[in-house]
């Protein structure tokens, strides 16, 4: 299956697939195998067998992450390093685009990440949203 998918063509480095809910870019096609990098920086090698799999698809749309920004209230000491310490622990911010937090006024800041979609904006701000309001 790996042979002909290379022959083939439909698999190149730098296209993205979905496996197991989460987008991985393709950074090496391999004899038997592709490896692959997750949205977090972490390192899958996928045995071509399961990339034909009904669970995996080849997802074009995320060929980059996009900015995109919310405003949370946090009161209290510290608050912005608490934002920055929570989206530096979030499993949703890519390591290599780290989030930023600008104060905006008294108790008010707003959130700059990147995402690849717009699930991964929610799970981001809902993740944030969660912490603020524990």
């Amino acid at each position: 299956p790996g042979l002909l998918l290379r022959l083939e063509g439909d698999l190149r480095p730098g296209d993205y697939l979905n496996y197991e809910g989460r987008a991985y870019k393709i950074m090496q096609l391999r004899g038997r195998s592709a490896k692959l990098v997750g949205e977090d920086g972490g390192l899958l090698v996928l045995p071509y067998h399961l990339i034909q799999a009904p669970a995996i698809q080849r997802s074009v749309e995320k060929t980059a992450l996009s900015p995109f920004s919310f405003e949370v209230t946090l009161e209290g000491p510290n608050a912005q390093q608490r934002l920055e310490q929570w989206l530096a622990a979030s499993p949703w911010t890519a390591p290599a685009y780290p989030a930023t937090v600008a104060p905006l006024g008294p108790d008010t800041y707003r959130i700059t990440a990147y995402a690849p979609d717009t699930d991964i904006q929610e799970r981001q701000e809902a993740y944030i949203r969660q912490q603020t309001d524990g």
